[in-house]
């Protein structure tokens, strides 16, 4: 018997160490104490825009993310750039406090982290080389073993030519690769087709002209962008949806949208819950 009193006493004094080391500091709790939201971020003008010698940041949401910080008081600290193969595990082990560079939801992604509201959705959209027009208003012809899409992996395009086009090929892109890479392989004939927002397209004809086009068609989807956080920081999605609603309703993101002549067609708006 004293030896099972012993043992239940032991086990009693061990267990708050133990307890002790599973209690790790929430996102929320780390902005509050340090009065700075660590924002990763992946290049994606107009949106996200990085000047690769100052390594100043704009772009409309860019503004939008700091005029959240303005609205809490709170410093933005872009602290560097997300790699799209790891930045769910990342952000899950509090390498940064947010993922600020349009989150581009989908269910897996839902499983592990959670999204504020958006603040607009972009329409994506299948792209082949310029002059190729037998898709057009026919997508059903890309779902063939002889079609080959490009996509990063774990991105949205690789996810959506699994989901949409089963039968085709996929040549699968690093997740840190650069953002052109997709098109790129579609300009070089390394691939048929790839699938990116209207803003990834019109930025890639500014400085590849007569290299690509898109598929005449409704869009494949639409994507919300908006803000993702660490899976369970309910604290923080509340905080920082509150400011959105702020700027959505203050008329501030459609300011930004406007600065920088972003069209309603290109990104699609947020209908206001009074209209």
């Amino acid at each position: 018997m004293k030896k099972i009193l012993l043992s239940l006493l032991l086990l009693t004094l061990a267990a708050p160490a133990a307890w002790a080391g599973d209690d790790k500091e929430s996102a929320f709790d780390r902005v509050m104490r340090t009065g700075t939201i660590r924002c990763a971020y992946w290049v994606s003008p107009p949106l996200i825009i990085r000047d690769p010698n100052s390594g100043k940041m704009s772009g409309a949401f860019v503004d939008y993310v700091e005029e959240i910080g303005k609205a809490l008081s709170l410093k933005i600290d872009w602290a560097g750039e997300l790699n799209l193969s790891t930045y769910l595990q990342d952000l899950n082990q509090g390498k940064f406090d947010a993922e600020c560079s349009t989150g581009w939801p989908n269910a897996l992604r839902g499983k592990q982290v959670e999204y504020t509201k958006p603040i607009g959705y972009l329409p994506f959209y299948v792209y082949v080389r310029d002059g190729v027009k037998r898709f057009d208003n026919n997508l059903s012809r890309l779902n063939d073993v002889n079609v080959k899409f490009s996509g990063h992996d774990g991105g949205t395009n690789s996810l959506a030519q699994q989901k949409y086009f089963p039968k085709s090929t996929l040549a699968s892109i690093a997740g840190d690769a650069p953002q052109s890479e997709p098109l790129d392989m579609v300009k070089f004939k390394k691939v048929d087709a790839t699938m990116v927002t209207s803003f990834e397209g019109k930025n890639y004809l500014e400085h590849n002209l007569n290299s690509i086009r898109r598929v005449k068609s409704a869009p494949i989807r639409v994507i919300p962008i908006n803000i993702s956080v660490a899976a369970n920081e309910f604290r923080f999605i509340n905080m920082l949806n509150t400011a959105t609603d702020e700027l959505m309703y203050d008329g501030t993101i459609e300011r930004i949208l406007q600065k920088y002549a972003i069209d309603r067609e290109t990104l699609l708006r947020v209908k206001l819950p009074y209209e």
